[in-house]
């Protein structure tokens, strides 16, 4: 059994195809717990986006079903051009799915995710399980963690080890700390979609990029990242909060000390830097393996800068921290209270900025009210209260 929020779905197939909508709609009754599911039939003489637009206001997930008939006709061809589907409802338009049945994928569909369902019973099934995999990546709002274990490690810099190291992360140090979990990725578009859209945050939602769900969230501010964390928190029962910059960098380098997560040589085909030559953000996941830290953490050089819990200190402390190495939670860098123009540490570095800036122990510093385009955040969830 599968469970998604608000389990409620809609079939939108052609007449011929009432057949298979019935066998579909049986086998998400059967699957999903709580389900509710509607059939709707094309209206060749309405707009197919004002037929779209309309369930998708009465249901969370739509599936479209498309056949061999319905590939070749002109009408799918103009009712979802690519000028058609930037009329789809903005902030809906990853609740779409689709189901090939019997045929091959319309390459006007190919902007929503879906999967092949043929009529024998194993392939049904396999389709059906490909739709599921599909439903839930898209529904589902809350991270993947990774667990990163208790000890030590090595932070900051040693300057003679990186040419490239600056006076901020001086002196290189050990400090200890307890076991965490943190998200494998930055926070998405769809999961930050799911927490604005619930505390009806319009402004942003508006921001929010279209056909671009599983990229980086950008744009967003400390207090935005924070109030996402503790809507998490609610929704889920588990304690998140943003990592400090401790906590991110053994996440990033491990605790050998390593320049970069993947050791201590760049290498420019793994990371979203200036030398990348893509100057804008990618979906997560698309350097993994290669690229993860010693944990297993990704994206963790370049893509997008990343907010920290810890201080920098004010706007006045803009080019010598006050809140210098060696590390220490208990000095007030960790405060609890943050106001509009303090700075924060911000990690990572980005799409378009070169890879010394990307170094695991680099220390990048925002003002806590900032929303900048190349800036998001990931989470971590403290094994212990800490």
């Amino acid at each position: 059994m599968w469970v998604v929020p608000e389990a409620t779905f809609a079939i939108l197939h052609t007449r011929a195809d009432r057949h298979f909508a019935d066998r579909l709609s049986a086998t998400i009754l059967a699957d999903f717990i709580e389900a509710d599911v509607s059939q709707w039939e094309y209206q060749y003489d309405t707009s197919l986006v004002q037929q779209i637009n309309h369930i998708l206001e009465e249901t969370a997930i739509l599936i479209l079903v498309s056949n061999q008939a319905l590939v070749k006709s002109r009408w799918l061809s103009r009712e979802l051009s690519l000028e058609q589907r930037k009329k789809i409802n903005q902030y809906k338009y990853s609740s779409v799915f689709v189901a090939a049945h019997n045929c091959d994928y319309p390459i006007e569909l190919w902007s929503f995710e879906g999967a092949h369902i043929s009529d024998p019973e194993d392939d049904f099934s396999c389709g059906c399980s490909t739709l599921y995999d599909n439903l839930q990546k898209q529904m589902l709002f809350e991270p993947i963690m990774v667990p990163i274990p208790a000890g030590e490690f090595i932070m900051g810099s040693d300057p003679e080890a990186d040419v490239l190291a600056k006076d901020v992360e001086f002196p290189q140090h050990r400090v200890f700390l307890p076991d965490f979990s943190i998200s494998k990725f930055p926070v998405t578009v769809q999961e930050f979609r799911a927490f604005a859209l619930d505390t009806d945050r319009t402004d942003q939602l508006r921001l929010l990029p279209q056909y671009k769900y599983n990229h980086p969230v950008v744009a967003v501010n400390y207090f935005d990242a924070r109030d996402y964390c503790q809507w998490l928190t609610e929704q889920t029962g588990r304690l998140y909060r943003l990592p400090t910059e401790a906590e991110w960098e053994k996440a990033a380098r491990g605790t050998d000390g390593r320049i970069f997560p993947w050791g201590n040589v760049w290498e420019q085909a793994i990371a979203n830097t200036h030398e990348y030559d893509l100057r804008k953000t990618l979906p997560v996941g698309h350097f993994s393996q290669r690229a993860d830290s010693p944990f297993g953490v990704s994206e963790m050089a370049g893509g997008v800068l990343e907010w920290s819990s810890s201080l920098w200190g004010t706007d006045e402390n803009f080019f010598d921290p006050q809140f210098g190495y060696p590390y220490d939670p208990t000095d007030g860098r960790e405060a609890t209270e943050i106001h509009e123009y303090d700075l924060l540490v911000m990690r990572s570095g980005y799409f378009k900025v070169g890879y010394q800036s990307s170094r695991c122990a680099h220390r990048w510093r925002y003002l806590a009210k900032t929303r900048k385009l190349t800036a998001g955040f990931r989470v971590v969830s403290p094994t212990q209260d800490n």
